[in-house]
């Protein structure tokens, strides 16, 4: 946790040194926050099956797409040129909102492979083993709920405590 605070602190250390305008720094945090941040965030409220796994992937989906579409403040070339590119002017497509709907797309595919993994029998029971090890974790008590429904533990739990 200590290493990945240092190099999150230099890396924005980094991007705050290069670039050379106030309004250029903002307009960058915005537009990141817009790629990466918004689709956990809206998926996280009209999703609520989403998972860490999803939203990780959406993370590197959406930021990798903003990257490789090249940032002029940052002097970061442009690796894919999307539809209506200029060399003049750059890119003229809505890379940028393509990057956000590709991290939903992908948070809410992970997500849903995932659940539909962890109801089979082999992936339940492999979490249920990792459950021993990082007990108090989230994700396994979810786990754990839907191992109990898929055996009918729940249903009994429900009737005795009525």
């Amino acid at each position: 946790m200590r290493i990945s605070i240092f190099f999150l602190a230099a890396c924005t250390t980094a991007v705050a040194l290069q670039v050379r305008s106030i309004f250029s720094l903002w307009y960058l945090s915005a537009d990141i926050t817009y790629v990466t941040l918004f689709p956990q965030v809206f998926c996280a409220l009209c999703f609520p099956s989403t998972n860490k796994y999803g939203s990780f992937v959406g993370f590197i989906v959406g930021l990798v797409l903003r990257i490789t579409g090249g940032e002029p403040a940052l002097n970061i070339p442009v690796f894919i040129e999307y539809p209506f590119f200029s060399p003049t002017e750059g890119q003229l497509f809505s890379f940028k909102t393509t990057a956000m709907l590709a991290s939903i797309i992908s948070i809410i595919a992970v997500s849903v492979v995932l659940n539909m993994l962890i109801k089979t029998k082999e992936m339940s029971s492999y979490y249920l083993k990792q459950n021993k090890i990082n007990r108090g974790s989230c994700v396994n008590d979810v786990i754990d709920i839907t191992d109990e429904m898929l055996n009918g533990k729940f249903t009994q739990l429900k009737e005795s405590n009525v």
